[in-house]
């Protein structure tokens, strides 16, 4: 299975997404989901500025809240990919998101995908190198059709995108944390709403690249920094969103998130939320709002809205039908 997309994947054919008032998400073998309660219409509370750091290992899950086209990729699943979300360009050393599950329709034996999640890369376009988390349905790959946890990466070695332990790399050091395992619950359409956590940062003693899940931090594993050459000092490039991919995503384009669009809002669209980064002081803030770039690479399938920055972090909807409405 292919990982999150490489950054010039999200570059051709971008195209803004558009700022609304109004509502923002709420706050609030299987990977636990946590239960957002409904605040009102905005992205619950969320983190400000804090130090970064990892503790011991624990287990992770979701919680729940109620209330570019571009060139094949390589590995098992070749085709377009198209994907909607906020792109960030920086000196990065850390990203972190809430992310909203649903388990979006995949046409079944397609070998196509559904993803979404968060990345963080670095490095020439012919050389990008990167580390990410997501959830994805994937039928052909996983033989069902529901929401299971990944990491992903892509080194200057390999020169291929790779997923939990299918190529040398990634250290686990938490194994209540199956990867691959099923997220649980899944959000309803206008109904209750379920998030992961996931958090992603160098580790300035060593310079490892690690993984947490959940609220509470939990370390699922890292990745060692002399996987890297273009990403060992800190990453420039960032990704928030979902992104489709396979040989038929063209003509039966998978759903992202709930399958809506974004303007529909709140336990209808999906969300993310939460939205930070690691500077060079190792504290998680809020990206420079001059420097983030939300959008889509096709309108008619997939969008975003309700982007904003509000109690010191940034949010979004993003979605889309594709065309297996």
């Amino acid at each position: 299975m292919a990982g999150l997309p490489a950054p010039t994947s999200c570059c051709c054919c971008w195209r803004r997404g558009r700022v609304r008032g109004g509502g923002a998400p709420a706050g609030g073998g299987r990977r636990p989901a946590r239960e957002v309660r409904r605040r009102g219409h905005e992205p619950g509370g969320g983190a400000g500025t804090g130090s970064t750091g990892h503790g011991g290992a624990g287990e992770h899950g979701a919680r729940g809240s109620r209330g570019a086209q571009e060139a094949a990729t390589d590995g098992p699943c070749p085709g377009p990919i198209w994907v909607v979300g906020i792109k960030y360009s920086d000196d990065l050393y850390g990203v972190r998101a809430t992310i909203n599950v649903y388990e979006p329709k995949v046409k079944k034996d397609s070998k196509d995908l559904s993803q979404s999640g968060v990345l963080i890369y670095n490095g020439p376009r012919d050389q990008k190198e990167g580390a990410g988390a997501c959830y994805s349905i994937a039928p052909s790959f996983n033989g069902d059709s529901f929401a299971r946890f990944h990491v992903t990466w892509r080194d200057a070695k390999l020169h291929k995108p790779c997923y939990d332990h299918t190529c040398p790399g990634f250290v686990q050091v938490s194994h209540r944390v199956d990867l691959g395992g099923r997220v649980l619950p899944i959000s309803v359409y206008n109904g209750p709403q379920y998030v992961i956590d996931i958090f992603i940062f160098k580790d300035p003693k060593t310079a490892n690249w690690w993984v947490m899940y959940g609220e509470e931090k939990a370390s699922i594993g890292y990745w060692p920094s002399s996987l890297f050459s273009h990403i060992k000092e800190n990453g420039n490039f960032s990704f928030w969103g979902g992104h489709v991919s396979g040989p038929t995503a063209s003509s039966d384009s998978p759903q992202i998130g709930s399958g809506h669009f974004a303007y529909e809002g709140y336990e209808k669209a999906t969300f993310v939320r939460n939205i930070q980064i690691v500077n060079n002081n190792n504290k998680l803030v809020t990206q420079n709002t001059h420097k983030y770039l939300p959008g889509t690479s096709d309108k008619r399938k997939y969008s975003i809205d309700g982007y904003d920055v509000d109690n010191h972090v940034m949010h979004m909807y993003y979605d889309g039908p594709g065309n297996l409405v």
